[in-house]
């Protein structure tokens, strides 16, 4: 069978990270079936994000990633889609073109999932995550510091005062 049905209940395609944060800006799709997943991947808009290798055919048991790329600065509220369905032997050769799969696919009504995976608002990159920590790991020191010359003037304070 060319496009067997998804079953009711299929969970064997695993997206990550969900809530998407496009500073990671990578889509990671792992297939535990054992049935070839045809997918591609969209989003609310071109302008804002860009998807690079959108469609491809996920062989059993194997792992893919698509690189994302935010396009400007504020894309709070949207979301990336992925859209898939099961893809019979035929298509689980290498050389098989996603795009003629989907053409295909189209042609014949062939049902679909789609999960909806919505990007993070306000997310901090890395390193902006650990130049805050090292700042407050700064500021820490600098406090200690303080108590430590205050406490040496205190001592100095009253062992001139006893003398």
């Amino acid at each position: 069978m060319e496009f067997p049905g998804i079953p009711a209940e299929f969970k064997d395609l695993k997206v990550s990270p969900n809530p998407f944060d496009l500073n990671s800006k990578e889509l990671t799709l792992k297939n535990f079936s054992k049935i070839a997943i045809l997918f591609k991947v969209k989003c609310t808009s071109n302008k804002r994000i860009k998807i690079e290798g959108c469609a491809d055919i996920l062989r059993p048991g194997n792992e893919t990633t698509v690189p994302i790329k935010k396009q400007v600065d504020n894309v709070d509220g949207d979301a990336l889609y992925v859209t898939y369905t099961l893809v019979g032997r035929q298509w689980h050769d290498e050389r098989m073109s996603a795009f003629k799969c989907w053409e295909r696919a189209k042609k014949q009504a062939v049902r679909t999932n789609c999960l909806t995976i919505p990007i993070r608002k306000n997310s901090k990159t890395r390193e902006e995550k650990e130049k805050n920590k090292d700042e407050k790991e700064k500021d820490k020191d600098r406090s200690k510091d303080k108590r430590k010359e205050k406490s040496k003037e205190k001592t100095k304070d009253t062992t001139k005062s006893e003398d």
